[in-house]
């Protein structure tokens, strides 16, 4: 597939990442599998993945991408992760690290690499920074604002969504009230210049 659509660029948000042993788990060690399809298999094919934790398949991904050389490499999509737990798509890029965090998280990590790796107090954010930072840069108005923010969040809880933390139906994110949400997003906004919309009141 990655081949048939020519990707570019493969960005994953708060999206799950095969641990040491395998499986999909979230932030309290519990399967998530169930829900989640593979989809960090493109990540690895794209041809980065983690020395210790490489599958057969993974290994011989990357011997095959080294053997191509250089052109073949520099053909191949630009991977970017967002996460804010440990255990999602690209925290393979600080592993080890988070591995010395405890005996759970050292469960949990995902083993699975990215080229770029944003981490942020709550995953949300770190792609909103993500789209700020692209509004400047092509100086269009790409970022929502925080009363779109509050709408979406009341949309999801209308559709029956709970919260990942609390697991409570109510309008919070990661355990963080709307409001906490909308500021994030009004500073955002307020960061990259667009005073007239994107950085109106929280």
């Amino acid at each position: 597939m990655l081949k048939r659509e020519r990707v570019t660029h493969l960005v994953a948000i708060e999206r799950p990442g095969r641990g040491r042993q395998g499986d999909y788990l979230n932030a309290r060690g519990v399967s998530v599998a169930r829900w989640n399809r593979p989809l960090d298999e493109m990540f690895l094919r794209a041809g980065r993945t983690v020395g210790r934790s490489h599958t057969l398949l993974d290994q011989a991904t990357h011997a095959l991408n080294r053997a191509r050389g250089p052109r073949y490499n520099s053909r191949r999509p630009v991977t970017i992760g967002v996460g804010d737990g440990g255990n999602e798509i690209g925290m393979g890029r600080v592993r080890a690290r988070l591995a010395r965090e405890g005996a759970l998280m050292a469960r949990i990590a995902s083993v699975v690499s990215v080229d770029h790796l944003v981490v942020a107090g709550v995953s949300n954010w770190g792609a909103y920074g993500i789209v700020a930072q692209l509004g400047r840069l092509t100086g269009q108005p790409l970022l929502h604002t925080p009363t779109h923010e509050r709408t979406m969040i009341d949309a999801c809880v209308s559709a029956g969504a709970v919260d990942g933390l609390t697991r409570r139906r109510e309008p919070t994110v990661d355990a963080l009230a709307a409001d906490t949400h909308a500021a994030v997003v009004a500073l955002l906004g307020l960061s990259w210049g667009d005073l007239s919309k994107r950085g109106e009141r929280a």
